[in-house]
This record gives structure tokens, C-alpha cells and sequence, in this order.
């Protein structure tokens, strides 16, 4: 069956028939790897609460693999070390942090941020999410969160860590073995 026109463009049944559509497709998804799905997803958390500023969180963290979850990492796995994750492999990903607590108190804030290496020493807040609270009656709970897309383009040198600044020790930062709270997740989106 031929199909004449789609909107304002002619397809022919010569084009159809080479499969120069088709191959154009195969060629573009190798090279990029769209179409082929994600390849890499990992995520942890916090496996406990902590009070005040922790600048980068450097311990209490737990890939994620409980019953119903999914499997803690489909591909390769990041490492994680004193507070640094690392990549596994070069790459385009999206990295996302969110982070939930709990205050008492007058004028507190809480503040997650990723920050990135790209020479394995000198580390650059890239992205930032803030709570702020003015009420000084009660208990309050809230979360942020923030994204960053990284560039991996050498796995000894580009990574990142997680900060949370708070504003006293009024504030405590959520974590939980079995319960995302506070979480981080890696998600490679394609050939860099």
C-alpha cells in the first residue's frame, strides 16, 4: 500500500522499499543511543537521620535494593567512597538528589546541592535546592530536591557529592534503611 502524503511531506514507495528510512533510524540510535532504553540506573539513600550541616555526606548511605525495588542498579553500578560517587562508565547522565527533614524552631533553612568534580579534587556546586521556614511554633517537615545534568567524559576525574547545609542543629536531615527520604538517583542517558 502506498502512502502518498503525511501532512506536507511525500514519502514514496521507492524510499520505503531501499529501507533509507530504516537505516537512517539504526544508524542514528547506534551513534546516540536513543531508542535503545536506558542503560544505567542506580540510586541510594540515607540510612539515617543526622542533625545540622553535614557539608558532603560521607557515610550512611545504602544502594537501594529492597524487595519491589529495582534491584538497587539496572547496568553498571556507581562506586561510592568517604562521600564520592564515581561512574562507571563515560557518559550522559542525569543526576538527582532530594532530601527530606524536619525542624523546630525560628528562621531555619535546609539546602541540598550536587556538587562536581572534573579534575578529581576541586569540587563546584551545581545545583541547589532550598527550604525555609519563618514559623517558630511546632514541628515541621518538609523536602527539596535539585538535578544535574553531568558530562562524564572521564571516569577518574568527573564526580560528584552530595552537601546539605542546615541552619543549626534544629534541623535534621531524614534518612531510613528501608524508605526513601533522602536519596540520590544516576541515571545514564546516552553517549556523551
Amino acid at each position: 500500500m502506498a502512502i502518498s502524503t503525511i501532512g506536507t511531506n511525500a514519502i514514496t514507495d521507492a524510499t520505503i522499499a531501499t529501507g533509507d528510512i530504516a537505516d537512517d533510524a539504526v544508524t542514528v540510535a547506534k551513534t546516540s543511543g536513543v531508542g535503545f532504553g536506558v542503560q544505567n540506573v542506580d540510586q541510594f539513600r540515607l540510612t539515617s537521620n543526622f542533625n545540622g550541616d553535614a557539608g558532603a555526606i560521607t557515610s550512611n548511605l545504602s544502594r537501594v535494593s529492597e524487595v519491589g525495588a529495582a534491584g538497587g542498579a539496572v547496568g553498571s553500578q556507581m562506586a561510592f567512597s568517604s562521600g564520592v560517587f564515581t561512574f562507571p562508565q563515560t557518559g550522559m547522565y542525569l543526576v538527582e538528589f532530594r532530601s527530606a527533614a524536619s525542624w523546630t524552631g525560628t528562621i531555619l533553612f535546609h539546602t541540598t546541592a550536587i556538587q562536581v568534580t572534573v579534575n578529581n579534587s576541586d569540587y563546584t556546586t551545581r545545583a541547589e535546592g532550598d527550604m525555609v521556614v519563618t514559623d517558630p511554633s511546632g514541628t515541621w517537615y518538609g523536602s527539596t530536591g535539585t538535578s544535574f545534568l553531568v558530562d562524564v567524559t572521564n571516569v577518574s576525574n568527573v564526580k560528584v557529592r552530595f552537601k546539605i547545609d542546615a541552619a543549626n542543629n534544629n534541623v535534621t536531615t531524614r534518612g531510613s534503611t528501608n524508605v526513601n527520604l533522602t536519596y540520590m538517583t544516576f541515571t545514564r542517558l546516552g553517549d556523551t
